[in-house]
């Protein structure tokens, strides 16, 4: 045998050593000026924030419309049956449209026929960002 058969092969990882670094956590303080612009630019980014799917549709038969419950309700169930899913009742709409009442971007008027429906401005402008 010659003597680089006798030797042990040592690989790389053999001569290397290892230690262990331990790193700081810094922590960021924003100023409110900069926590302004950051909501601004998110809401700019993301209009959608918190509204799920149900209020979107919503938001997008009241565009240019003023309508009332009845008609909505015909409307919104026409784009969820054609998605096969589930039809909603009246006291369903209602609790949608008071959700997005509260977020202030419906609002209702009484007319002589019924509660009409309509988009307020900060629900229009939700549909220049989307």
């Amino acid at each position: 045998m010659s003597d680089k058969e006798k030797t042990p092969k040592t690989t790389a990882k053999d001569n290397v050593v290892l230690k262990k670094v331990e790193t700081k956590h810094q922590e960021v303080k924003l100023s409110d000026k900069e926590v302004g612009m950051m909501k601004k630019f998110e809401r700019e980014v993301n209009p959608k924030r918190d509204l799920t799917n149900d209020e979107i549709t919503l938001i997008n038969i009241l565009e240019k419309q003023k309508l009332f419950m009845d008609r909505i309700a015909i409307k919104f169930n026409q784009t969820r049956q054609t998605l096969g899913m589930q039809l909603f009742k009246l006291k369903d709409l209602q609790g949608l449209i008071d959700s997005l009442t509260a977020k202030g971007l419906v609002a209702t008027r009484d007319a002589p026929a019924g509660k009409v429906f309509y988009l307020t401005e900060a629900g229009l402008e939700f549909l220049d960002l989307v």
